[in-house]
């Protein structure tokens, strides 16, 4: 699921879907740091938003993306516990899905995700396409 929230709203919803508001809870979630709400001229920062998504028992991976991809920035951002990994949005589509793919497979070795999680996933289930998409 992709989605650019306009509004406070609209990011309810969204946050509401990942956790399983239909029925199926998401595996991964890729969240950028900084979201620019127009409708309220606000910002909303992914790492907040990963806060409020784990305190709902949200067990996925949380994948924080970020212009800001110091060191010390992933440090911070790591070091508060709710998001597992940092991408940078200077970084390739094929080195993303690969810190992806890798920390994936890490997570959920050995168990699932939730409940109502759909898949286990193995090494197999995340070829990289020639368009360097995860397939």
């Amino acid at each position: 699921m992709v989605c650019c929230p306009l509004s406070l709203n609209a990011l309810r919803t969204y946050v509401d879907l990942v956790c399983g508001a239909t029925g199926y809870a998401s595996d991964i979630l890729i969240i950028d740091q900084n979201i620019d709400l127009a409708e309220t001229s606000t910002t909303a920062y992914g790492t907040e938003i990963a806060k409020d998504i784990r305190r709902r028992s949200f067990a996925g991976l949380i994948v924080l993306r970020t212009a800001n991809n110091s060191v010390d920035e992933v440090d911070d951002y790591l070091n508060e516990g709710d998001v597992d990994i940092c991408v940078g949005k200077s970084d390739s589509q094929d080195v993303v899905a690969k810190q992806i793919k890798q920390a994936y497979i890490q997570k959920t070795r050995g168990s699932l995700l939730s409940e109502k999680s759909a898949i286990n996933p193995t090494e197999q289930d995340f070829e990289i396409s020639s368009q360097n998409r995860c397939v």
